[in-house]
């Protein structure tokens, strides 16, 4: 080896040093599609930077977002990175799993591509974790769940690092954990409010109206914020005699407030009639004083003209979005609210036995529920059932099976008594499914208003009823199973 080095170095003695073309192949290319500039989240183009610098805190990908908008990220789109890091991600991902799982990915690379290979249509169109799992449990012909990756493990350049800007794009805030930035900024459910709107000139731009006067209210709209496209959804606020338009960061947030908002006008536009209905509601006083721990006697009747009004116009509606619909929704607006009227009796009726039958069972058995440790479980599921605005949030279709709800919480304390394993066991599964459900959500829509039209949320308190008062029956096909599936989803 030496002779011929010598002999080519007194040629040419540079020819000794290697070049890095000497080891890159002469047809190398990157694709752009695989290190894409920005990348598109709920309609929001974020801009992406590329830095290599192994061994620094700025190696990887930078991904800027607006602080109005750091709500709207979600971990399981984020997980997907870029195509062109996507193999290099799951061989480590692979490499973390436990050894009785690693030995069916051997080579780990050639099998991280074809699981690529098998993702490609996939890519940001679910969360990630579930697809993976999905793809290497049948590569491997054996479950593979998230919980088996050690994902602390990862390099750092395998996750986004999140830099928040203001308006201006200056940094205000960066990190790779995006539950952090998330409680930081969980504040920021909404932007831009009204006068900000009014100055552009949006047609749809309303302030404290009486009345749906926009010809189309649009589902979204994209503003430069801090030198990027942000989209955002167009909603109302509530302001109990008026309502106003705002921007909201999602299409979820938005639809809520229009939903509340539509309410409120139709009250607004038929309270006499609506406050006619709820006064001559059959034992309305002896409801005032059956209800009153969670429902003021002084604010009863209102909330539930409220909730007339949202029956009868809005629930299980096509959310209006024109002056046109509004308008015909209203034609034949009296036999609505008789109809409505009608349910709420029935439904108030039952309602208010069922929760007076509990609160009597609680306050005989409060001492000794404590002391067998069932009355935090229970507490904590009526503080859902019951939460603020439960009236005017929880949609009709679940808050009708109230009733059922309590009355399974009564068969669940009088079967306490004689306390078995399989109830112990049904305990452990529903706690296990709300924690890992609670593990999904955001900081911002953690609570049981932000998440009273929650599938899973009502599928969990169908499930209880499945497995402490299964006689009552459910009102859909429930199992532990079936919420696996759904919390996947």
């Amino acid at each position: 080896l030496q002779a011929p080095s010598r002999k080519t170095e007194s040629d040419d003695p540079l020819s000794i040093f290697f070049h890095p073309d000497d080891f890159l192949s002469a047809n190398l290319s990157v694709n752009e599609k695989d290190f894409p500039d920005e990348i598109e989240i709920e309609g929001s183009r974020l801009p992406l930077q590329y830095t290599f610098a192994p061994g620094s805190k700025d190696d990887g990908i930078r991904l800027s977002v607006h602080q109005s908008t750091v709500s709207q990220l979600s971990q399981g789109q984020l997980e997907w990175m870029v195509p062109g890091v996507f193999v290099d991600k799951i061989v480590q991902l692979i490499k973390s799993l436990p050894k009785r799982l690693r030995r069916n990915f051997v080579p780990a690379a050639e099998s991280a591509r074809i699981i690529t290979e098998q993702l490609k249509g996939q890519y940001r169109q679910e969360s990630f974790f579930p697809a993976v799992c999905k793809a290497l449990s049948q590569y491997a012909n054996t479950e593979i769940t998230e919980f088996d990756f050690q994902s602390e493990k990862l390099d750092d350049y395998l996750k986004f690092m999140i830099t928040v800007v203001d308006d201006d794009g200056k940094k205000i805030a960066e990190d790779r954990d995006l539950s952090s930035l998330q409680k930081a900024f969980q504040g920021l459910k909404t932007t831009s409010r009204v006068k900000d709107l009014a100055a552009e000139d949006e047609s749809w731009s309303r302030s404290k109206v009486t009345s749906f006067d926009v010809d189309i209210f649009p589902e979204h709209i994209t503003k430069n914020q801090g030198g990027m496209s942000m989209r955002f959804y167009p909603g109302w606020v509530d302001h109990g005699s008026s309502v106003s338009t705002e921007l909201y960061t999602s299409l979820k947030s938005a639809e809520r407030s229009i939903r509340r908002a539509t309410a409120r006008l139709f009250y607004l536009a038929e309270q006499r009639e609506i406050r006619a209905q709820i006064r001559h509601l059959p034992e309305i006083d002896q409801a005032k004083i059956k209800l009153a721990d969670v429902v003021s006697s002084k604010s009863l009747d209102s909330r539930l003209m409220n909730l007339l009004a949202r029956i009868a116009f809005v629930d299980n509606e096509v959310l209006i979005r024109s002056r046109t619909q509004f308008e015909s929704r209203k034609v034949n607006g009296l036999q609505r609210l008789s109809i409505a009227s009608q349910d709420i009796a029935r439904w108030l009726n039952l309602w208010v036995s069922k929760h007076f039958e509990l609160r009597t069972v609680l306050e005989s058995k409060k001492n000794w529920l404590k002391n067998k440790g069932q009355l935090h479980s229970i507490e904590n599921q009526l503080a859902w059932l019951y939460h603020g605005e439960f009236l005017e949030t929880t949609p009709w279709k679940w808050l009708t099976h109230y009733p059922r709800y309590l009355q399974a919480i009564v068969i669940k304390i009088d079967r306490s008594s004689q306390l078995s394993r399989k109830m112990e066991d049904s305990e452990t599964v529903i706690n296990d499914l709300w924690k890992r459900w609670q593990e999904t959500l955001t900081e911002t829509d953690c609570d049981a208003i932000s998440q009273s039209d929650s599938e899973f949320r009502w599928m969990i308190e169908e499930l209880r009823v499945s497995l402490f008062a299964q006689s009552l029956g459910t009102s859909v096909k429930v199992s532990p199973q079936r919420c696996e599936r759904l919390l996947e989803r």
